[in-house]
């Protein structure tokens, strides 16, 4: 997965890189909100948003036509959920928490054009993003994924799961220039991850002594937490019995943010309106 991931930037920064050579070129910078939709997200749309955690990032933008645009991206963003945000799943007691850095090439289609006061677009294109779920238990945070909360790694189980994914961002979004310039601009995004452990629920629970024996206590303790919730013992049902989360549907994180951007002019390496010099510096980047 990661030579595939590195692959795919490569190809897609290269094209960008080439693009860039004679068309207008931006650099900007964004901040605005995440979130996500999972086994852990909130019951309603409205609990969602105000669950919303931090999102930051900065861009490269190169413009090859009236309708066309390319951007390439890096957004560091948090996501979260608790069951205790939950009342129909409120007993289950489990939580999460994880940053999220993510580094992709978006195209951006303009159906009326990049020449209006105010150009409404759409984007789709691929993105690498780097995970990391851990919860709070006992005051402190730990991380998930060594855990196999759901039997990962033991025999007869999946692997343990990957903390480098791709995805496919699917975003719209507005521009408004401030000028020769600057560049106001305001986006949505929603991720395609393929993916249904960004918050390490998905499957059905494990025995308590089968964790406990092959994945360790602490493994055995996160995995069902609803003895803790109740102030009882840990409960010690078969394996596959009951469901922890849904397999069905992946999960799902969003950003929405206010951008701002600067033009650099026609041509990422052109200076003073002098004869380009982007032919001696257009080389991919060795990943």
């Amino acid at each position: 997965m990661k030579n595939y991931s590195k692959t795919v930037l490569t190809v897609l920064m290269c094209v960008v890189a080439s693009l860039s050579v004679s068309a207008q070129t931006e650099l900007g910078f964004n901040v605005g909100i995440s979130t996500y939709d999972g086994d852990l997200a909130p019951a309603t749309r409205v609990d969602v948003i105000l669950n919303s955690q931090a999102s930051l990032g900065v861009y490269g933008r190169v413009d090859v036509g009236r309708m066309l645009a390319f951007r390439g991206f890096i957004q560091q963003s948090k996501i979260r959920g608790d069951d205790a945000d939950r009342p129909q799943t409120e007993s289950r007691n489990l939580n999460f928490q994880t940053n999220i850095l993510e580094m992709g090439v978006v195209a951006e289609i303009y159906p009326l054009g990049t020449d209006l006061i105010v150009a409404p677009f759409f984007s789709v294109g691929a993105s690498v993003y780097n995970f990391n779920p851990e919860t709070e238990f006992n005051g402190r945070l730990v991380e998930l994924q060594p855990l196999g909360t759901e039997g990962q790694g033991l025999p007869g189980f999946a692997p343990k799961y990957g903390l480098t994914r791709l995805a496919i961002p699917l975003g719209a979004g507005i521009r408004y220039p401030m000028g020769d310039k600057f560049v106001l601009g305001a986006q949505a995004s929603a991720r395609v991850t393929f993916f249904d452990h960004l918050d390490d629920v998905s499957g059905n629970y494990v025995n308590y002594l089968e964790l406990l024996d092959g994945n360790g206590s602490l493994s055995a303790t996160l995995a069902d937490r609803t003895g803790e919730f109740a102030g009882t013992e840990p409960r010690n049902i078969e394996t596959g019995t009951q469901r922890r989360g849904d397999p069905v549907d992946n999960d799902w994180f969003y950003t929405a943010t206010i951008t701002i951007g600067y033009r650099l002019g026609s041509g990422l390496f052109n200076s003073g309106g002098g004869k380009s010099n982007a032919g001696k510096y257009n080389r991919c980047y060795k990943f």
